[in-house]
């Protein structure tokens, strides 16, 4: 089935990169393409299709904001590893996900006797009820004059 796919806009960005072909060793050089749909549609459309480019040089993935691809980065050895421990691994955006619990990276300042967050290696996943936490005090602004309106 063939659809037809509207881009608001598509631009290549980055530097072009090399690496050679594992099955006949040629060169190849890449640079990545963005691509603004018209609708949410047309992206999902796409998305989904990505799986039929799997063994080819071709790829699509979705483009998040450096802070996330950094926290992806992270979480990627973990979910490498709940895989090969044959567990039902996923991100979604900037979350890991292990057998259907959201999996917490271990702070390296956080103690070991916090039982809301557990290691990876003892549980390898985070309770989804967390304890009661007391609620924030507010701060008093009254050092903050009150806005007046203007009239038009």
């Amino acid at each position: 089935m063939e659809t037809t796919v509207d881009f608001h806009r598509a631009h290549r960005f980055g530097k072009e990169t090399e690496f050679r072909d594992k099955k006949d060793g040629r060169l190849i050089k890449t640079r990545p393409i963005v691509c603004r749909f018209k609708n949410f549609k047309d992206r999902e459309i796409v998305r989904t299709s990505a799986k039929e480019l799997k063994g080819t040089h071709y790829g699509i993935q979705e483009q998040f904001p450096k802070e996330i691809n950094e926290k992806r980065k992270m979480l990627w050895p973990y979910l490498k590893q709940a895989r090969e421990d044959k567990k039902k691994a996923y991100l979604k955006r900037d979350k890991l996900f292990i057998d259907g619990n959201e999996f917490i990276l271990p702070d390296d300042d956080e103690m070991e006797t916090n039982d809301d967050k557990r290691n990876y290696e003892t549980q390898s996943t985070r309770p989804k009820t967390t304890p009661h936490r007391e609620p924030q005090r507010q701060t008093q602004r009254s050092h903050i004059a009150p806005r007046k309106r203007r009239r038009h």
